[in-house]
Formats: C-alpha cells, structure tokens, sequence
C-alpha cells in the first residue's frame, strides 16, 4: 500500500492461484466517502478484459475475463486507488466476495487508524476491527527533541522507582504511567540499591 499525502492510497491486487485464471470477480466495501479508481496492469494476457464499476457509493466491483487466461502463480491484476475517506484518520477496505475462476476467495479485512498525541502525552484508537496491528509514530517537523522531556518528568520516574506516587493529588500510579516511565516495578531491595535516586529526593537511605 502506498499512502499520498492527501491521504489518497494506492494498492496491488495480484492473483496468487497454482492453476490458470480464467475470470476474476472482487467486491470490495469502501470506507464512507472514499472513490475508487482501477488502472489494470500491462503485460495481461492477451484479450484479457476488465470492467470496474465505481459508480456505487462505498462499493467497488471488478469483474475481469479472458479469451487467454492468466498464467499460474503470482501476476499482477493492477492498482486499486482509493481517495481519502470522509474521516481521514480512519480507514477500512474490506473484501467482501471474491472468486477465481470457480473458487472462492477468503475475505479479508484492511484498517488503519491515526491520532495526533494529545498535550498530556496519551493517545487513543477507538472502534477498530478486531486483528493484528503494526503501531508507527512520526515526530511533527520542527519539534525540539529536548522538549520531549522535562524536569517534571524525571523527577515523576524517580518518584515512581522509590514507590511514591508522582500524581499530585496521590491518586494510584495508571499503567500508561508506568510505560512512560519505562518502570518495571522493582522490589525494595533493588530500588535500595540505587542510591542516588533517594538522594535526589530528599530521602535517607540507610545501610544494611
């Protein structure tokens, strides 16, 4: 997939069958107001014909047939391009039906979901479908490094790491805490053993 800036995405749709094709016929549900357009690939088997009807509101039908059918293996259909949808920082393409020649593709599901971190630092995806997700984060252009962490920060990580909490209403540590402050919750003999961080607290630590 190849993602545009204006939030435009690009796919290959390739068929991976052991045997010949013959025809193929794909319908795909789009995201709410997103438009799709179909370009076939060069190089198809001669007489090869494709018809895509993208004039269905959140649909896109491919049907294609061929006096010469497409060879075994892996071959290129084409590129399904799909303008940004109605709400640009989700996005789903599900395949709804599909065959190959006489049988039946599996259906499958593709979303994507983006959200800016918030002044507190947290973040948040909602309403997605169930599966397996790969998370990727950009750093906004110009942004200083050294403004990432603060004073205050540190200061809550050492908190932490002694067993107090850094809120200042005294409210329990949440686990988004926790993961910011890369704390894994040490016992006290271990956190004794870090001496400087009682010192930069105030604190007096005693020897055994």
């Amino acid at each position: 997939m190849q993602l545009a800036a204006d939030g435009t995405r690009t796919f290959e749709l390739w068929e991976t069958s052991a045997s010949p094709v013959e025809s193929v016929q794909l319908e795909f549900t789009l995201s709410s107001g997103s438009v799709a357009t179909w370009q076939d690939a060069g190089g198809l088997s001669p007489g090869w014909i494709s018809m895509a009807n993208t004039g269905i509101s959140g649909q896109f039908i491919l049907g294609s047939i061929g006096k010469t059918a497409l060879s075994a293996g892996p071959v290129k259909l084409g590129n399904l391009t799909l303008t940004a949808p109605t709400n640009p920082q989700h996005f789903e393409l599900l395949l709804t039906a599909g065959q190959l020649n006489n049988d039946t593709i599996p259906t499958f599901e593709i979303a994507s979901d983006c959200t800016t971190t918030g002044l507190e630092g947290l973040y948040q995806h909602i309403n997605m479908p169930d599966g397996i997700y790969a998370l990727t984060s950009t750093k906004v252009s110009g942004t200083a490094e050294a403004d990432a962490v603060h004073a205050n920060d540190a200061l809550a990580a050492l908190k932490m790491a002694v067993g107090m909490s850094p809120n200042t209403d005294g409210s329990a540590v949440s686990p988004y805490q926790f993961l910011a402050a890369d704390h894994y919750c040490p016992t006290i003999s271990q956190i004794n053993s870090i001496g400087y961080k009682h010192g930069s607290l105030g604190l007096c630590q005693q020897n055994s």
